[in-house]
């Protein structure tokens, strides 16, 4: 009986689909994985731009205090309204699909409504937890302007 020397056109075709499916599955599953990233940073300045705009329209003060989750080497927000209507209220803002960290690392920050400023300023570093290199920065500049970027030094 002589060896077999070859594979079959349908082997061939089968080991084919096998490669294409996997292929077209991490693709997906990286598409998927920025548009989180990027759905989050959007999501973090527009809670930002939100709370900033209300501040100016009131003329009324806010600090915003950061914290890291030790579980995770996550962050977390808490704005704290200092008068105005909210006075005393707290919102907060947190996430579980990426991972985020104030690059400065300063704990808390004040927005003054009335000279609608932020002081010091913020850059949140934005990035995906199963992929660290991909990265997005939402910053708000001193004078109160949320904006997301590629690059932190924009």
């Amino acid at each position: 009986m002589r060896g077999r020397r070859a594979f079959s056109l349908a082997e061939l075709l089968v080991v084919m689909a096998v490669i294409a499916a996997l292929a077209g599955c991490a693709a997906f599953v990286a598409v998927n994985m920025t548009a989180n990233l990027g759905r989050e940073a959007e999501d973090l300045a527009s809670w930002l731009t939100e709370r900033i705009t209300r501040a100016q329209t009131e003329g009324s003060s806010f600090t915003l205090l950061i914290s890291r989750k030790a579980s995770d080497n996550n962050m977390s927000m808490t704005l704290i309204w200092l008068n105005g209507r909210g006075k005393g209220e707290h919102e907060s803002y947190e996430n579980g699909r990426v991972f985020m960290y104030d690059r400065a690392k300063i704990l808390s920050r004040t927005y003054n409504g009335a000279w609608q400023t932020l002081t010091p300023a913020l850059t949140v570093c934005v990035e995906q937890l199963s992929r660290r290199g991909e990265k997005l920065y939402v910053k708000v500049s001193g004078e109160g302007q949320v904006n997301v970027s590629k690059n932190w030094k924009d």
